[in-house]
């Protein structure tokens, strides 16, 4: 885990995917390493097909060592019909296989990320429709804030026990692209800034966006990822460089990861541990809200962040403005 996220700090444009690991039923703390990199995009696996709203039966659960929320998202990853080999090793040929864990959900995960990166490099952003100007090569940060961003709950677990996001066992759900590209004539919209100054100490002023909800019958989802310093293995918590998420608005006051039921609720406290927070407001009321990213510690500067919003809103105020509605 030290190693993968030394890797992902020296190269921030790398987005590495590990699988949660397999745990007959899963149980706390069974998630394996290097799934527990805080900078990884930790992915554990749910049923297929029609029952992909259940966890699978072998999907590893978090928390981390120093209680960390991992994985970080879900995907199909039971009976995946997959390239295998033919068992021949002169044909030069494969053929096909089906397997079960959450090695076959990873890739899956891993193969939506590669869309997102091409979603921005092609310039789908902001607009919607392809604009080739309006590419940008996306980092790390930004790749993963948007498949967090585009979680989607699940049913329960494989023995039927509801779970709520974010959870040590679904992180933050189950892959749902559409949940977060948006394109023309979408309900909802998008609102990234792939940040690359960052802070470089905790007395930098907060970076502060205002938006406008438009439709309170779309959720508000707010996503804020960092690739952080690289820990230790003999450090009792691994977070270094701490970024703290806020949203004020006619719904109420949030912090990031401060959630009840499935949702964010109102005040709460900076959460300590973890280099991925979010906010999220099923049914928001209409009207005028603030998004701050502020820096509570930055031993290891400067610290860069990627910031993603979806839902029916305008952005009116922030570094890169854009209008998220259709």
């Amino acid at each position: 885990a030290e190693d993968v996220d030394e890797f992902m700090w020296n190269n921030p444009d790398f987005l590495i995917v590990a699988a949660a690991g397999n745990y007959p039923l899963g149980g706390d703390g069974t998630l394996g390493s290097p799934a527990t990199a805080k900078n990884a995009l930790s992915v554990g696996g749910t049923y297929g097909g029609t029952s992909a709203e259940y966890l699978s039966d072998i999907s590893a659960w978090g928390p981390t060592d120093d209680g960390r929320l991992k994985p970080d998202v879900v995907f199909p990853g039971a009976s995946i019909d997959s390239a295998g080999n033919d068992g021949n090793i002169v044909s030069g040929n494969c053929g096909s296989a089906r397997m079960t864990g959450t090695s076959m959900a990873a890739p899956g995960a891993a193969g939506n990320s590669l869309l997102v990166r091409e979603y921005f490099e092609r310039g789908f952003y902001p607009t919607g429709t392809e604009v080739p100007a309006d590419g940008f090569d996306a980092s790390a940060a930004l790749v993963k804030a948007m498949m967090v961003n585009s979680g989607t709950e699940i049913t329960a677990d494989a023995e039927g026990r509801p779970v709520s996001i974010p959870s040590m066992k679904e992180g933050w759900g189950r892959i749902v692209l559409g949940d977060v590209l948006h394109f023309a004539g979408d309900d909802s919209g998008l609102f990234v800034d792939d940040n690359s100054g960052g802070f470089t100490s905790p007395s930098d002023s907060p970076v502060r966006y205002q938006l406008e909800v438009l439709d309170g019958g779309v959720p508000l989802e707010v996503t804020l990822v960092w690739t952080d310093y690289p820990s230790t293995p003999a450090a009792t918590t691994h977070l270094l460089n701490d970024l703290d998420l806020r949203v004020d608005g006619a719904s109420g006051s949030y912090h990031g990861n401060h959630f009840y039921q499935g949702q964010s609720t109102d005040h709460g406290v900076a959460d300590r541990l973890n280099n991925v927070e979010g906010v999220l407001v099923n049914d928001p009321t209409p009207g005028v809200y603030s998004i701050e990213v502020s820096p509570h510690a930055i031993p290891f500067g400067p610290q860069p962040y990627a910031l993603v919003v979806s839902g029916n809103v305008a952005v009116t105020t922030g570094p890169r403005p854009a209008y998220l509605s259709h």
